[in-house]
């Protein structure tokens, strides 16, 4: 009884997911790509395209990366047409000095830049690491080199903009695209890392072990106060 139910539980989670990645199919465009806003913006109207954040790079990115954690890729097994379509489309859109981010409305160019691009980077560099295609292993290196580029050299993290600023939020999923690269076999030094450690040390609360603050520079105002408080999503990401 207890294997049949086991079985019974696999078979309902792996029903979800690919419930899940059909979804995803019957949203992408044409060109390979996902775009934030087909999904609504929380109004419940499906049909309305309204959105905080644009960021056609991210959102390709998260979809490529739910397609891999379900053990799928761009060369072979069920989807690999889309996949392939997908990781396509953001390779023809890196700019020459490595850049995935695709330009936006000014707004969400300000504040997704660098969350988008270490979204994709981390999506192009599984998907190497996966296959060891050639053809994507000068995108995903190029990539890498502009993450280490675009990383603060004073604070060790990433914000908003390249060389510009630290937040746990994009220093945690920039964190998750050089370890990713590394594993795959792509040439990552360790300073990045050890610039990385510098700022995890800045953003944790010394007086709460092991818990952690978006920004501890954070203006003290009402907007932005928060940010220098320990929260568990940045805990999380620490």
């Amino acid at each position: 009884m207890r294997n049949a139910l086991a079985l019974a539980a696999r078979q309902y989670g792996f029903e979800l997911v690919e419930n899940g990645l059909a979804f995803l199919i019957r949203y992408q465009e044409p060109q390979g790509h996902w775009r934030l806003e087909r999904y609504g913006n929380g109004s419940g109207n499906e049909t309305d395209e309204t959105a905080l954040t644009r960021s056609d790079t991210a959102a390709t990115g998260l979809a490529l990366l739910a397609f891999q954690g379900a053990g799928y890729n761009h060369l072979e097994y069920r989807y690999a047409e889309p996949m392939r379509r997908a990781v396509s489309w953001l390779v023809t859109q890196q700019k020459e000095d490595g850049d995935l981010y695709v330009e936006s409305d000014p707004d969400s160019s300000q504040y997704a830049r660098l969350y988008s691009h270490s979204i994709a980077a981390l999506a192009l560099c599984e998907a190497y690491g996966i296959t060891q295609d050639p053809t994507l292993k000068e995108p995903a290196q190029k990539a890498l080199d502009y993450i280490v580029a675009s990383q603060d050299p004073k604070l060790g993290g990433w914000r908003y903009l390249p060389a510009r600023g630290a937040d746990t939020s994009v220093t945690g999923w920039m964190m998750m695209a050089l370890k990713s690269g590394r594993l795959a076999g792509l040439e990552v030094e360790e300073e990045p890392f050890e610039k990385i450690a510098i700022w995890l040390g800045q953003a944790a609360d010394a007086d709460l072990p092991g818990e952690y603050r978006y920004n501890p520079y954070a203006e003290n105002t009402s907007r932005q106060s928060h940010g220098r408080v320990v929260s568990p999503s940045m805990t999380a990401v620490g």
